[in-house]
Formats: structure tokens, C-alpha cells, sequence
């Protein structure tokens, strides 16, 4: 998908990816303890 002339979905997949980069760490946190 390019992205790359439209602000609101780039902001859009930004936005998907740090959420969801944030639930996987914080899962594997609740699995493993605190990432050091």
C-alpha cells in the first residue's frame, strides 16, 4: 500500500503499527516479566 500522498493514512498505519507494537510488548511482559 503506498502511503506516501496521504498524511491521514500514513498517520493511520504509524498510529496501527505503535499499537500494536506496544500490546505485543506488553504481552510478552505478562509472560516473561520486564523486558531488560
Amino acid at each position: 500500500m503506498d502511503t506516501g500522498n496521504n498524511p491521514y493514512l500514513n498517520r493511520f498505519a504509524e498510529d496501527a503499527f505503535h499499537r500494536s507494537t506496544l500490546t505485543l510488548a506488553k504481552e510478552i511482559e505478562a509472560h516473561d516479566g520486564p523486558i531488560s
